[in-house]
């Protein structure tokens, strides 16, 4: 468990969304990463990226 302080001179930061049911939510590195930077994660739009095909074994 980490649990990170930011101190804020304006603004506010945007929470990810959390269930009804749920008392917390788990995040990414990279969204955490935006949270911090002040980026608004719904206007995120993230690329498709290649991946190599998962073989069966």
């Amino acid at each position: 468990m980490a649990i990170y302080y930011k101190r804020l001179e304006r603004g506010v930061y945007e929470l990810p969304a959390i269930a009804a049911n749920s008392n917390s939510a788990t995040i990414d590195a990279v969204q955490l990463q935006l949270i911090l930077q002040g980026i608004v994660l719904n206007s995120v739009r993230k690329k498709k990226r290649y991946a190599l095909p998962k073989i069966n074994s």
